[in-house]
């Protein structure tokens, strides 16, 4: 059985002050902490959420919660109202793995947190719970040649949020983890993380025949690339690979 537990409401370290049954050294327990709409570490009742970069494993929204209460509905805040969301999400995992051996469960929950800068290096995972990627992530199938990259992860977390679809259409079944990347396949990576909309414009004349047409132009379209032969920029170069030099200067204008 894995079991839930509220990190408790002390705003205090459980690494250095354990806190029970949150703190207990088990495989099975899950330890949650609460954030706010603003994915802040909860502030309530003059104290906080407790938090933990070992013993805490994962973060819940647990502020300002609509809960059921005696003859109706009320708000409340709290480690214990973030819990019940990692235990849904937990039943949500396990209904579509229920083979899955307990650590496997646990480990799609908390690998699949959206990252976020108020949590690292405050709980163990990082991040606050996503259902939606825990679901996609217990779904899907894994890469058939990922095993043993030290990038499963990442991959994994790309492919739960529909980053990245495989290396071999139509199967879609591996990754190429070693393989070099083009700047057409990476043009569409930006614009399946970004949702980029589709474009109105054919920025290039070298592309007409690339799979990545549409996502190149949606990079252009959105100021993020600007082309291979400067000062021309009239082509992309879809099949060639990315300098480092150039995912700079696409990162900074992403980024920037």
């Amino acid at each position: 059985v894995i079991v839930t537990a509220a990190a408790g409401n002390d705003g205090t370290d459980n690494d250095a002050f354990p806190y029970f049954p949150a703190s207990l050294p088990s495989p099975n327990v899950v330890a949650v902490t609460a954030t706010d709409r603003f994915d802040a570490l909860g502030v309530f009742g003059g104290a906080g959420s407790n938090f933990g970069s070992v013993s805490v494993d994962v973060a819940a929204p647990g502020v300002e919660i609509t809960t059921t209460d005696v003859g109706g509905w009320s708000e409340r805040s709290g480690t214990s109202f973030a819990a019940p969301m990692v235990a849904g999400t937990v039943a949500l995992v396990r209904g579509v793995r229920p083979d899955a051996p307990i650590s496997e469960i646990i480990g799609i929950v908390t690998d699949s947190v959206d990252r976020l800068p108020a949590l690292g290096g405050v709980i163990a995972s990082g991040g606050r719970l996503d259902a939606a990627a825990a679901l996609l992530w217990a779904l899907s199938t894994d890469f058939i040649d990922t095993t043993g990259s030290v990038f499963v992860d990442d991959i994994r977390w790309l492919s739960a949020r529909g980053i990245t679809k495989g290396c071999n259409p139509p199967a879609n079944d591996r990754f190429c983890p070693t393989a070099p990347l083009t700047r057409g396949t990476l043009a569409a990576f930006v614009r399946r993380a970004l949702d980029l909309p589709s474009p109105a414009i054919d920025a290039f004349t070298d592309d007409d025949d690339s799979i990545f047409q549409d996502d190149i132009n949606a990079l252009a379209a959105a100021g993020i690339t600007r082309g291979c032969n400067p000062p021309a920029n009239t082509h992309f170069c879809p099949t060639r690979t990315l300098t480092r030099g150039e995912m700079a200067a696409l990162l900074h204008r992403l980024l920037g």
